[in-house]
């Protein structure tokens, strides 16, 4: 499994290639630019409504000894990174990520047409592609966002070791996710589901772990890796699910 985690960070490392190969360097400008101006707005605006939640956090919580009260406020600041991290990277991906599917999924479909040349049959139109990709999403959010709560729930119960257990579960939680996501542009193009493409990310966990861990790594980075960030996930994506689907032909 952890060679399999790791194997699949290649596919990062292939996406400038594969954008020259297939002349595709012309779709990075329109994503980049709005998902770096919204990157930012989402940024700002996390920003300024966590600084205003520790000034209340810390208002309302004491504790009777100095020791106790540290640790309390240590682990409140690490749930605290970690919630702003994770607002930010679900807001990203259920809003810019849509918002830019139809740059995304066009995407996905030249990067499909350049592997299968003559074999490649168009499925979804632009439309459909914007539906999938929210109907993708919002099945997702809600379950998401339940365990994401139960881990916040952990690390506020158990000081230290618990928050970062929390941590640790928060972001591999988020990186399965946008794996998925990432995951389902190519598959749509070669017609599959929803429910297919939930049980083909579920049959390739490791995969798509390591493909949004790919993704929250580049939105840590700010404004290249806002801007870069969709655009090369999406191709890193479709070549990581084109290799899987070839292999289980071939099988």
């Amino acid at each position: 499994m952890i060679r399999r985690f790791f194997r699949t960070l290649k596919f990062y490392a292939q996406v400038p290639r594969t954008l020259s190969e297939y002349k595709l360097w012309g779709f990075l400008f329109a994503p980049g630019m709005v998902s770096l101006i919204l990157s930012g707005l989402i940024f700002y605006g996390i920003y300024l409504l966590s600084g205003q939640l520790f000034e209340w956090i810390d208002a309302k919580v004491t504790a009777p000894w100095a020791w106790l009260d540290a640790t309390i406020n240590w682990s409140a600041a690490v749930l605290g990174f970690v919630a702003m991290a994770f607002l930010f990277v679900l807001i990203h991906k259920q809003f810019v990520i849509v918002l830019l599917a139809p740059f995304l999924g066009r995407l996905a479909e030249m990067t499909v047409r350049g592997i299968e040349k003559e074999r490649f049959v168009p499925k979804l139109s632009i439309i459909q592609s914007i539906g999938r990709s929210a109907k993708v999403n919002l099945r997702n959010v809600f379950l998401e966002i339940s365990l994401t709560i139960l881990f916040f729930v952990i690390g506020l119960f158990i000081p230290l070791i618990g928050s970062l257990v929390a941590t640790l579960c928060v972001f591999l939680t988020e990186s399965r996710f946008a794996g998925f996501g990432l995951m389902d542009f190519p598959l749509e193009y070669r017609g599959y589901t929803t429910t297919k493409s939930f049980e083909f990310s579920k049959a390739h966990r490791p995969e798509a772990t390591a493909l949004g861990t790919g993704y929250i790594a580049m939105l840590s980075i700010p404004i290249l890796g806002w801007t870069l960030a969709p655009t090369f996930a999406t191709v890193a994506g479709t070549l990581l699910t084109m290799e899987k689907l070839e292999g289980e032909t071939a099988e």
